[in-house]
Parts: structure tokens; sequence; C-alpha cells
């Protein structure tokens, strides 16, 4: 074999050139030699020219990525100019909008593609009416109904009687004057107008109406009138909403009751029957007291987000803003109606520490500022973060003030014939087998007692209880800094700010450890 032949197979850098200067030799050269040295060199170039081709088009999708935030900014200036106007531009945004968020096709409950806009708004709206609307399967049992909280004798009477010449006058004086006039052709603000002068009238005409009528029909009984009201009093909530109870969404949950009971009711209402724990409108309901796994959820929230933010360049300022406006209110839904156990949101308070002062990729950090500090408020020298705890206990605080405010609601009826009984709130001393949530309940009542007088709330100037001012009763009395208008001014830039209130608190700029000299 000629040396050149070696050479190009053994020299990929080479072997464009080499093959190219070779003669080939009918008498000594391989013909499918000549070829697999044609197939690398092609290969050589083809894996060239693939590279070039993708660095080429990240190119082209970097400059087209930078020409549409340009164009979209300019978007967003273009409207503010004339997207609230009636012009061209403003029903152009609109069919857009509506184009680009179209549905071309769904599937029914039986899996059929249906791609007609008709037969798709048709398929909505049944399946929205199978899932809310269930037709009844059983009918009202008067036997039931009987058992349940019955009009006394003086309650008939009043539903009875005549009307007096106030209510009727009351009746005139609610119809609002735009009001669509009756068959004489005046409206409600002519007879509220002109009341002095046809008020007799008005009224004589309505007492002979109800004192004569037989109903609303020929021989007709006023009887059935008030059945069809009551029904549709009962009805109400489907003819109002179109709603049913759901048996497949709907459960029932019994307690103290015997096994024969128990089917008895499940029998009655065709629901399933419940057991704990569950989910309630996004909370975890429990008959027992929370554990970590419980609220482990609550954490893990926290970690994805600062997760997602760790890999983005932040400032000191930014997650102050993602702190304090999103992390330290995951936990406010749940807050606002249980007791969250402390290790849970003292863990959910670490996370926010570490995001905050930067943890390294050995996972440690240097906290520059006691966290209780960092929650007090900007002018008491604190970055305005919420302490969960405090914050828990003044959210959960207003159950505390619907004791004395709103003794006719449900759940306050509920605590005082299973709980208190006759015995006042106030005076109240739990029992040793009284459930978890209402203990701590009882030492938040006794952790706020000073800020109630006559259940009157005095620390807010209008007497009524909010979370804001029971956190602030809660947080103390704390001296406020002389510098703390000039740090958090609107005027100054908050990133600069922040790198103010370090120096302030004497942390070094370097290390965020110690103290500057």
């Amino acid at each position: 074999m000629d040396p050149a032949q070696n050479q190009s197979i053994s020299s990929e850098d080479n072997v464009i050139n080499t093959t190219e200067r070779t003669t080939p030799n009918p008498l000594g050269v391989d013909p499918n030699q000549k070829e697999s040295n044609e197939e690398v060199g092609l290969s050589i170039m083809a894996k060239a020219a693939s590279q070039e081709e993708r660095r080429l088009f990240q190119q082209h999708h970097e400059a087209s990525a930078a020409a549409n935030s340009f164009l979209k900014q300019k978007a967003k200036l273009k409207w503010l100019q004339e997207g609230d106007q009636n012009s061209k531009f403003f029903h152009q945004a609109i069919r857009q909008r509506t184009y680009k968020n179209r549905i071309l096709s769904i599937k029914d409950e039986l899996g059929n593609q249906i791609t007609g806009q008709d037969e798709i708004l048709g398929a909505f709206v049944d399946f929205y009416k199978k899932l809310f609307t269930r037709k009844l399967r059983y009918q009202w049992q008067e036997d039931v109904v009987e058992q349940g909280i019955c009009l006394n004798t003086s309650q008939q009477l009043k539903i009875i009687q005549p009307f007096s010449n106030e209510e009727i006058k009351n009746a005139f004086h609610s119809i609002n004057i735009d009001s669509a006039p009756g068959p004489d052709g005046y409206g409600a603000g002519f007879y509220k107008t002109a009341w002095d002068i046809v008020g007799t009238d008005c009224t004589q005409v309505v007492k002979e109406f109800f004192a004569t009528v037989s109903g609303f029909k020929r021989h007709s009984s006023r009887r059935s009138n008030i059945s069809i009201d009551f029904c549709y009093g009962y009805g109400g909530l489907n003819q109002s909403s179109g709603l049913h109870a759901n048996y497949d969404k709907s459960q029932l949950f019994m307690a103290g009751l015997t096994d024969s009971k128990q089917d008895e009711l499940l029998s009655l209402t065709r629901f399933k029957k419940g057991s704990f724990p569950f989910r309630y409108l996004g909370m975890h309901i429990s008959a027992r007291k929370w554990s970590k796994n419980t609220c482990q959820i609550l954490v893990d929230k926290v970690s994805n987000r600062i997760n997602y933010w760790s890999s983005r360049n932040l400032s000191y300022q930014a997650r102050c803003c993602l702190i304090n406006s999103v992390l330290l209110s995951l936990h406010a839904y749940w807050a606002n109606v249980f007791i969250i156990p402390k290790f849970v949101l003292r863990e959910m308070e670490k996370k926010c520490k570490a995001f905050l002062w930067g943890k390294n990729q050995q996972g440690h950090y240097t906290a520059g500022v006691a966290w209780d500090m960092v929650c007090r408020p900007k002018s008491k020298v604190g970055l305005n973060f919420k302490n969960t705890i405090l914050w828990n206990i003044a959210a959960v605080g207003k159950q505390i003030w619907q004791f004395g405010s709103n003794t006719e609601c449900l759940w306050i009826k509920w605590i005082s014939s299973i709980y208190l009984k006759d015995i006042d709130f106030w005076n109240y001393i739990p029992k040793s087998n009284d459930s978890w949530q209402w203990k701590q309940l009882i030492k938040i009542r006794d952790r706020l007692r000073p800020g109630f007088v006559n259940l009157t709330w005095t620390v807010a100037q209008s007497g009524v209880y909010t979370v804001n001012s029971a956190y602030l009763f809660l947080l103390g009395n704390l001296p406020p800094v002389p510098w703390h208008s000039f740090v958090w001014n609107p005027v100054s830039v908050q990133k600069h700010a922040f790198i103010v209130w370090r120096n302030l608190m004497n942390i070094c700029s370097l290390c965020a450890a110690g103290r500057d000299l």
C-alpha cells in the first residue's frame, strides 16, 4: 500500500489534502479504501458544518429573543398611550388575545374529540351541569322536618297578622328610585317624594288587597301560595345558584353515635362516611394534635421557592422583598384558623434566614443580625419581617374576640356547649382531657388579656380587634432609632439602603460576620 494512503488513514486532520495529492494506482490501490477515505473526509466536514450551524442558530435565537423583548417593551409603551382608548390598536390587541386563548379541541367524558366551537361550549356546560347539579334521589320526609326547629304559636300568629302602616311605608321606601315604573307609569321615586299626599291611599290599597285576595287565580286558596313560598325557601340554594348536594364530593362525619345510628344517617343522606384526617378548602383537618408530617407541606413550599430563586443573582434587598411578601406569607391561610406548632414556624424562619444571608455550597452561612431584631419594624432597627409565631397568635386572637362580639356564631355555640357550658370564657381553666388546640387558645387568651377591657380592644383606637394591632401589641414597646427616616426614605435606592442599614448595625461589609472597625 502506498505510504500516502497510510498517512491519510492515520491522520484525520490532513486526510483531505493527502487524499487529493495521492494518485490512485490501478495495480496496487484498493477501491474500497478510496471510498473509505472519502467518507472520513466528508464526515469531518459535516461535523464542522454542524458545529457552525449550532453556533449560528444560537446567535439567531439570542438576537430574536432580544428583538422580541424590545418589541414587547415598545408595545407596553404603546399600550399605555392607546390601550385605554377606543382605538384600532385596542381592538387589535383584544382580537389577538382572544385568538391566543381560544380552545381548538377538547375531549368529552366519553373520550370523543370535539373541534367545533359550539360543541366545545356545550361540552363545558354539560360537564359543570353534571358536576354541580345533581338531582335529588329522595323526597323530603315530614318526620325529619318535624324533628327540627319549628315555629311556636306566637310566631305563627305573627306570620298571618295584617301588615301595619309603618311596614307598608318601609316597603315602598326600600324600592330603588331607578326601578322600572308600574302599570300606571309612576316609578318609586314619585311615591317616595309625594308620600305625604298619596301615602294614605297607597296604604289602604295594599291592606285591601291582602284582606280580600283569595289567590292569584280565581277560586284558589291562599294556603297554596304560602306552601309555594315555603317550598321556595327550602329550595333557595338550588334556585339561586343551581346547586344540589353532590354525593360524590360530600362526606358525613359522625362521633359518639352507635353503628346502627350511623348506618341510618348514611342511608338517609346518601353521603359517604368520612374519616380523619382530611382536607377541606386546602386545610388539614385532624382530630389530633398536628405532627411534623402534617405541616411538612408548609416547609416544603418554602424550600421549593428558595431552591428556585437560589439560581439567580439576587441582591440583599431583593431577598428581603421575596421573604417578606412571599415566604413569610405562605402559611398565612393556615395561621388565620389554626395554631401552627412552633417547631414548624421555626423551621420556616431558619430557611428564610439562610436565604437572606446567603448560604454557601457547604450549607453554611453567617447571620449578620439576630432574627428577632430583623423581625422588628424598620423604625425600630429591623427590616419589618413578620415574626411568624407572634403573627400566628395575633391571627388566631380573632377567635378570642368572637367570644364577646359574635355570640351567635355557630362555632362559639358549639364551644360553649362542649367546654364552657355555664362558665365564663374569661374565667375558664382548661382540663387535662381538653383538646390541644383548645388549650393553646386559652393560653392565647391569657396573653392577650391585658389588651381587653370589658370586651373592648383598647390597643386600637376604634376598639375593634385587628391582627395588625394585636401583632404590634405582642411585639411590645420597642425604642425607635433616630436614623430610620434617613435610611428608609422614599427617594433612596432600596438596594443601597440595605447596605447603609448593615453599616449602621456595625456589620462588616466583606464577610458579614464581624464588626466594622
